[in-house]
């Protein structure tokens, strides 16, 4: 079955964000010489139902594109898991058990979240919040290398703040305790990036900080609103008693890629 919309436009609008983009018959390809260790920046992404897909359709066009941009990882997303093909079957065989994430929309009023948290769009996100932004990044269960994080960091504030990306974040005993953020493409907002510091945990930041953005997207005329979560995670339950709904699975698989 073929990838909800209106999300597969938002996933072809965000991949030509970047310096190098090219649609394929089974979705797109999207690379970037700017920032070569950042997979957001250099992947494939198969977005189109493609049930007859091999591995090597997909390096064929992929890997050209990352050793001109001087990646050295090779990283392949699928989009929607419902949709077998020989490529999936190949990459989850070599992978073994993993972790899948579920695609969320909102699709009903949810429970309305409460923090004791002050929670404001940042209309300038300055020095203290890059900081606990960059701190943030190995929240995700990562142990990223200084470099890897600057890179995401000028990745986001070179790519992603032009096109829009807005940051909702809690301040708490003089600090940033916190953030989600929100960018709008081909009429979808996506909501990503939820993240609560250490020592400010359990107070309801996240919720808060999550809703601020829903309504930021539907005040931006948003067709349709939608995050990631893991499938299994804590996270998810916390989205679905704010009304959001799962759309399907998807995943990604890094490989460092052979010269």
């Amino acid at each position: 079955m073929p990838l909800p919309e209106p999300i597969r436009s938002f996933w072809y609008a965000a991949l030509a964000l970047e310096e190098t983009y090219r649609e394929t018959p089974w979705g797109a390809v999207a690379s970037s010489s700017r920032y070569p260790l950042v997979h957001d920046a250099n992947n494939a992404n198969v977005i189109e139902a493609s049930p007859d897909l091999t591995l090597d359709e997909i390096r064929d066009d992929l890997h050209p594109a990352l050793h001109a941009a001087g990646a050295s990882a090779e990283h392949i997303e699928f989009m929607d898991l419902s949709e077998e093909s020989p490529a999936l079957r190949a990459l989850t065989s070599a992978r073994g058990p993993f972790e899948a994430e579920v695609a969320m929309a909102v699709e009903e009023g949810g429970e309305e979240p409460h923090t004791d948290i002050e929670v404001r769009e940042l209309e300038e996100p300055d020095g203290d919040f890059w900081e606990m932004y960059a701190l943030g990044l190995n929240e995700f269960g990562d142990d990223l290398p200084d470099e890897v994080i600057g890179q995401i960091v000028a990745h986001v504030q070179e790519v992603y703040l032009p096109a829009g990306l807005r940051f909702f974040a809690g301040m708490a005993d003089g600090r940033y305790a916190g953030y989600a953020s929100l960018i709008s493409l081909a009429g979808v907002g996506y909501v990503a990036n939820v993240v609560t510091m250490p020592g400010f945990r359990r107070r309801g930041l996240a919720g808060v900080a999550v809703g601020r953005a829903v309504e930021a997207s539907v005040a931006e005329g948003d067709r349709s609103i939608f995050l990631l979560a893991d499938e299994h995670g804590a996270p998810r339950r916390l989205y679905e008693r704010l009304g959001f709904r799962v759309l399907c699975r998807c995943t990604g698989f890094t490989s460092p890629l052979s010269p």
